[in-house]
């Protein structure tokens, strides 16, 4: 009878309690929710239960730059002194976010709810999130935002390579921007975006799971590039939220504002982080303490979506299935009702393939007086371009076998050709295992109109000594403004036989400290391991070069630290790293192998030798009546005939074929008649005088 009278007197609603209800411990931010003390029913955020309808009207209808910027509501927190709970929200605008807790706590759930809520209230035109998942793919969900510019896992094979990828957009995003609001005379993001809120800048979100896998792995990039990031990041509109479970160096955590933490088993932790009189409230997921007016408030965290029953098991595929819903709505959304003006760029990755006409196509508009070879793709996704006048005077590959060393060497040759004429460029090419210069197609190298001469033998270098000399001093001398690159492939072959030559293991590393700084370039191929002789040391002194695939490969280029990407693993084919003075950058080896119009083949060794065969082809039709020759003739043309100065160039290729003929059919035990070679040179010798 009281009940009756009771509810006959209040309208058959509700009576109010003094107080509100405990906290739910599962929601989500579309649930409905009652205040019991106001009989109030409310949603976290109505924007999420629209996107998830289809219903897109008058959503996403501008942010409020000036006095909410990045408001994400994300729970309730509650308020036992004044007898409220309110939704919990976090002003990322203004402060950066650490979220503490052990494992299993919360964290990730809060930051997917996060993400959720400033997706569904605010446009990828005026926010772009980046997301580093050191956690276990828990943010996979999320992925099909369209404010998503990339989500990079801890487990994926180019971890590093995005990692560092995207720590430099962020730092190149900081600095455009600190010039741009300088110029436009306000002190921050925000404040330009509410003076001009047609044409905003986005916001930048990066979210961190697992902040202390970043920590222990990567120590000297935090250190050094990200804290310096944080500290300087928020006035250009970038803020960083992580999640740890360990407590974060004082320097660290001095720089985020705001700091909520989930369950600890330790519980002194607490007074670290919200304070005193917080006290352990069991293993309830999603419930925390945030530090408000100096004392620790309880709060409990909302899902991303789903009608979440409190005594209900949470079932994550409804919940993928939503998010997923949600990230397609709002793509449609874009495409059939929205122009936007910016999108979040990836964070791509340099490609395992990438053709060499690509590379020289691109760097066309990049042409230098000095002489500049492409050898790949750079880490800024740019072509790789190396200048030994400006950084050498030498230039090191050293990888293991299968490595991609030869087409380094070819990337050298062609690049330099088709750049180049010859009166710039000269190419000596020193090739002990014919699989450079003789790659088994209709032409080979030696055609090219860049260079001098191929050798397989130290006799042969042996030689031609004398005009290489003669080369040098011309270049001393400024006699002609050309370079000379000796490029040398399976160096460590090359250097067995070469000291059994005690002049020319003299008389190489004289010439290349000599003439370095003239324009005498050694290029030089191999596994380079152990300490090598007086000319690999000094090609080596200026320690620049690549080193492919393996950190012993970097060992030979004396890096002082292994780059993260190889410290434990193995790169793919042509994939290393440039290095300058111990200094390390990505590099992927471009392919000269991949052109258009080639004939499609399944033989590999077919499709190389078709493709070389273009190469050589095109760089001759581009200087069609130039041909270099040695300048000075040898001092003893019968000798051999490599390198001899021929009024016919086709006469000097017949006599170095001649050559190689000999000197093959005596390295398989045939006897070569004593005096054969000679008439062969002076019945060349004879023709040219005829000609």
């Amino acid at each position: 009878m009281a009940v009756q009278l009771s509810n006959e007197l209040n309208s058959w609603k509700t009576t109010p309690k003094p107080w509100p209800s405990f906290l739910p411990t599962q929601f989500s931010l579309q649930s409905q929710l009652r205040d019991a003390k106001t009989n109030h029913q409310f949603i976290l955020c109505d924007a999420v239960n629209n996107w998830l309808n289809g219903e897109t009207d008058g959503l996403w209808p501008g942010a409020d730059w000036q006095r909410a910027p990045l408001r994400a509501v994300v729970g309730l927190i509650d308020y036992p002194s004044e007898a409220r709970q309110d939704p919990l929200a976090f002003e990322l605008g203004r402060y950066h976010l650490a979220v503490y807790g052990d494992a299993g706590s919360g964290k990730t759930t809060l930051l997917r709810t996060l993400v959720t809520s400033l997706a569904a209230t605010h446009s990828p035109d005026e926010l772009h999130i980046y997301v580093l998942d050191l956690g276990g793919r828990g943010f996979r969900v999320l992925e099909g935002l369209p404010h998503i510019g990339t989500v990079i896992y801890a487990d994926e094979e180019t971890y590093y390579e995005r990692l560092g990828r995207l720590v430099d957009k962020l730092n190149r995003i900081a600095e455009e921007r600190q010039k741009f609001l300088s110029d436009a005379g306000v002190n921050s993001l925000y404040e330009y975006n509410a003076a001009h809120p047609q044409e905003p800048y986005p916001a930048v979100l990066v979210v961190i799971d697992n902040f202390p896998e970043l920590w222990e792995n990567q120590e000297q990039l935090v250190e050094n590039v990200l804290v310096p990031l944080i500290r300087r990041s928020l006035a250009m509109g970038i803020t960083f939220v992580v999640a740890t479970a360990s407590l974060m160096v004082s320097r660290v955590t001095s720089l985020f504002g705001e700091r909520v933490t989930f369950r600890q088993a330790n519980t002194d932790r607490y007074m670290d982080l919200v304070g005193r009189g917080a006290i352990e409230f069991g293993n309830v997921p999603g419930r925390g303490y945030m530090r408000v007016d100096q004392r620790p408030l309880l709060f409990h965290a909302a899902r991303p979506t789903g009608v979440v029953d409190a005594d209900a098991t949470v079932d994550a595929s409804n919940e993928a299935s939503d998010l997923q819903r949600l990230a397609e709505h709002m793509c449609l959304h874009i495409r059939t009702k929205l122009t936007m003006r910016t999108q979040p760029d990836p964070i791509r990755t340099l490609p395992e393939i990438v053709p060499l006409t690509t590379m020289l196509d691109m760097a066309a508009g990049a042409m230098s007086a000095n002489m500049q070879a492409v050898l790949g793709e750079n880490a800024a996704l740019l072509p790789a371009i190396v200048d030994l006048k400006k950084m050498g005077p030498h230039f090191v590959v050293a990888g293991p076998p299968f490595s991609g060393k030869t087409t380094v060497l070819l990337n050298w040759v062609l690049s330099l050709g088709y750049r180049y004429p010859p009166s710039q460029v000269a190419m000596l090419l020193i090739d002990v295992q014919r699989r450079l210069a003789d790659y088994g197609g209709r032409h080979r190298l030696d055609e090219l109109p860049h260079v001098l001469s191929v050798l397989d033998e130290v006799e042969q270098l042996e030689a031609l000594l004398p005009q290489l000399k003669a080369e040098c001093e011309g270049l001393a001398g400024a006699v002609n403004r050309r370079e000379i690159y000796v490029i040398i492939d399976n160096y460590d072959d090359f250097a067995e036989d070469l000291e059994k030559k005690r002049n020319l293991a003299q008389e190489l590393p004289y010439l290349a400290r000599r003439y370095g700084r003239d324009g005498l370039r050694f290029v030089i191929a191999g596994n380079l391991e152990g300490g090598g002789n007086e000319l690999r040391r000094r090609i080596q002194s200026g320690n620049f070069g690549l080193g492919l695939r393996t950190g012993q490969a970097l060992d030979a280029l004396r890096v002082s630290r292994r780059p993260a990407g190889m410290q434990d693993k193995e790169l793919n084919v042509g994939r290393g790293y440039l290095v300058k003075s111990g200094q390390t950058a990505l590099v992927q080896v471009a392919s000269p192998y991949e052109i258009n119009g080639g004939t499609e083949t399944e033989d590999n060794d077919i499709k190389v030798a078709q493709a070389l065969d273009y190469w050589v082809e095109r760089i001759v039709k581009r200087y069609p009546d130039e041909h270099l020759e040695w300048q000075a003739a040898p001092q003893n043309a019968t000798s051999s005939g490599v390198g001899a100065a021929t009024a016919d160039p086709r006469a000097a290729k017949l006599l170095d074929l001649l050559h190689r003929a000999a000197y093959k059919r005596a390295a398989e035990g045939e006897q070569v008649r004593s005096g054969a070679v000679e008439r062969y040179e002076c019945a060349i010798s004879v023709c040219n005088r005829r000609a």
